[in-house]
């Protein structure tokens, strides 16, 4: 009983051994891989195992996919399929991505100003009157200053092609002086002050202070353009929030002299002209990137935008004088008060950049570019000055003509996760 129990075992096992061979030879034999499988069988293509809504792509000849920057990176479960190779889409990108980078900007002015040497002391009656009419501060008198801060980018994919991200940089406030020489050539009667005898010929300095500051931020949703060659572009579009704030003085010193009416001597002393404008830029952006030359690790690229917005901007100005003797000696002397305005016109905002990324590893990456900005439609606190002093009897208004050129470099990391 027992010696047929076991043949009957044995037989069993026989026939399974067999089955299981039998089943072994027809398999294909699979090689794994840590991103594609290369399979041998050329009977039929094995179930696709893509993600949903992701393509699945065939590549005939096995170079052009080691060749291709997916390798390794973007794309998995390659299997031959007769001389064919089967390709599973993996999203390429990671889910999240942000920028830091330093960023630093001079400020240029195009073209030059036109001031009133003495500042804003009128005459009781217009014309007002300045000694000498008129003097020209032009932009190399004015060293525009140099500003350095920072921006910041993060972002997250919604879909495998499209984005929406946050992007924000700012320059903290950045001071200039200057002295404008101002000659003064006069042997008796003074033009500044009538019926005053100066004492004093030669130059005069015309103190300029200037100071500017600008914070911009950007929503954006960006549409990813897969190239050739590892190459990668862009589109976007958003909204655009700038506000740009600027300062301008000037410190004009009298000459001391004497009034030849009543003859009351006078000393020399400061008259002082402080005015500020808020610039609030609202408005579209839209904008694209585009990677020129890929070398290895290493990606050279540009960037673009152009934003259309409305500004509401706004202006104060107030004058005075550090020496009352001038007033003594000549009471009929009138100081305008205060001024202030605002107006809303439209702006225009151009950006270009370029930019070379580094890949240290596989989420990370150095940054460094240069980026070139053009901004249109400004209220300038220097311009306010001739709009609002050099009108006799004028009222106060905000003048919003004027443009600005800012120019610099960034450094910074990016990374994806």
């Amino acid at each position: 009983m027992m010696v047929r129990t076991l043949m009957a075992i044995a037989a069993l096992l026989t026939a399974c051994g067999a089955t299981s061979a039998e089943e072994r030879g027809s398999s294909p034999t699979e090689t794994p891989s840590s991103f594609f499988t290369f399979t041998s069988t050329v009977d039929e293509a094995p179930p696709a195992t893509a993600a949903p809504n992701q393509p699945t792509e065939v590549v005939t000849d096995p170079e052009d996919l080691l060749s291709s920057h997916l390798v390794g990176e973007n794309w998995e479960n390659v299997s031959t399929i007769g001389p064919s190779y089967r390709v599973e889409y993996v999203n390429p990108y990671k889910a999240w991505y942000a920028d830091a980078d330093a960023k630093f900007l001079w400020i240029s002015n195009p073209g030059s100003l036109q001031i009133a040497s003495e500042g804003t002391v009128f005459n009781p009656t217009p014309p007002p009157i300045f000694d000498p009419p008129l003097a020209t501060l032009n932009a190399d008198q004015l060293d525009f200053p140099f500003g350095a801060g920072g921006q910041i980018r993060i972002g997250r994919f919604v879909n495998r092609d499209t984005s929406a991200e946050f992007f924000y940089y700012g320059i903290a406030p950045s001071r200039a002086e200057a002295l404008l020489v101002v000659p003064v050539d006069v042997t008796g009667a003074s033009d500044f002050l009538p019926g005053a005898v100066t004492t004093i010929d030669g130059e005069r300095g015309v103190n300029a202070f200037y100071s500017f500051r600008i914070n911009n931020f950007d929503t954006n949703l960006r549409r990813w353009i897969d190239l050739r060659n590892n190459k990668k572009a862009s589109l976007f579009a958003g909204f655009r929030f700038t506000n740009i704030q600027e300062y301008f003085g000037l410190d004009n010193s009298f000459i001391p002299g004497t009034n030849a009416n009543n003859g009351i001597s006078y000393d020399g002393g400061i008259f002082r002209n402080r005015t500020s404008t808020r610039n609030y830029l609202l408005g579209l952006d839209v904008g694209g990137t585009l990677d020129v030359i890929k070398w290895g690790p290493v990606d050279f690229g540009v960037r673009g935008s152009t934003a259309f917005m409305a500004n509401f901007a706004s202006m104060n100005s107030q004058q005075f004088s550090t020496t009352d003797s001038v007033l003594v000696a000549f009471p009929s002397i009138v100081v305008p008060p205060e001024r202030n305005a605002s107006d809303t016109e439209f702006s225009f905002m151009l950006e270009l950049g370029l930019q070379t990324k580094l890949r240290l590893c596989r989420n990370l990456w150095a940054r460094i570019g240069y980026d070139f900005t053009v901004i249109t439609g400004l209220a300038l606190a220097s311009e306010q000055l001739t709009a609002n002093y050099l009108v006799p009897g004028g009222s106060a208004t905000v003048v919003q003509d004027g443009a600005r050129f800012l120019h610099g470099p960034t450094i910074g990391l990016g990374v994806e996760w």
